[in-house]
């Protein structure tokens, strides 16, 4: 005899597994949030470490002469890449190696036996690095604003592109921390890997410094389109290598990619890999 369920009790059935997803996402994100608070090398490397960097730089733009060819100052110029890097340090050491870090310890393992799927987890520990990434947005802001970088007119455009620049480098970071096995290895190979990075792609150095072949090498790299499009916001008398369309049309595009590969290969359970 088949039994029959009614409307509203599907209905209801619905509401509660919602309830119990949202409720995990929850629990997971404040235990994630607490988990890099509590750790104080980590979060000075995301947090506090780019702003060092920041003060270094702009110490050393005291020493160095403007460029006639962008007409901007040494400071001018590293500032905006400084912010693509203080988003770096979040969106890929700060989130890939706590991922592999769980994994090692078994904590996924128990994740995996409980019904929270993958895509809640995802979008939890992406939120908890969202939130770390705001606060890091509104630091440069202000400075910004101080130093006289931007205007109140232009913040909104370069707060809404650091948002989509945080979206690709969180998820990218996932993607890191869903193949590697080892966090000292994870974060040995970022931490060597982010600066040439962010070199080669032109958010650190200018364009005019590379080979024709460089150029054509940075046209693959996501990050080149971030800095490029980055610093025409911060500079609107600065001639862009890209338009705004495209730039964000590549990140964007990138993001999805990423995203979508590391549900894909994102593993709960180390022996499985």
């Amino acid at each position: 005899m088949e039994i029959k369920t009614s409307p509203d009790a599907n209905l209801e059935e619905s509401n509660r597994q919602k309830k119990h997803l949202f409720k995990g996402y929850n629990q997971l994100t404040k235990a994630g949030l607490y988990e890099i608070v509590r750790e104080p090398k980590l979060l000075f490397f995301i947090l506090f470490f780019p702003l060092l960097f920041l003060l270094f730089f702009g110490l050393m733009g005291q020493m160095v002469p403007p460029s006639e060819a962008m007409g901007l100052s040494f400071f001018e110029f590293m500032f905006p890449g400084l912010l693509i890097f203080a988003l770096m340090s979040i969106g890929l050491l700060g989130t890939s190696s706590p991922i592999v870090e769980m994994r090692q310890k078994g904590i996924l393992r128990m994740f995996e036996l409980s019904p929270l799927d993958k895509t809640t987890f995802i979008f939890a520990q992406i939120s908890i690095r969202f939130i770390l990434a705001m606060i890091q947005i509104g630091l440069f802001m202000l400075l910004g604003l101080i130093f006289g970088f931007i205007t109140f007119s232009n913040i909104v455009p370069i707060v809404l592109l650091s948002i989509v620049g945080v979206g690709f480098m969180l998820t990218l970071g996932f993607l890191f921390g869903s193949i590697f096995k080892s966090s000292e290895v994870t974060s040995g190979v970022l931490a060597g890997i982010s600066a040439p990075l962010l070199m080669l792609s032109g958010v650190l150095l200018p364009f005019t410094l590379f080979p024709e072949f460089m150029k054509t090498i940075a046209m693959f790299i996501p990050f080149t389109y971030l800095g490029d499009a980055m610093r025409q916001l911060f500079f609107p008398e600065l001639r862009g290598e890209y338009s705004l369309f495209t730039s964000i049309a590549v990140i964007i595009g990138c993001t999805i990619i990423v995203y979508l590969a590391s549900v894909k290969v994102f593993k709960w359970n180390l022996d499985k890999q």
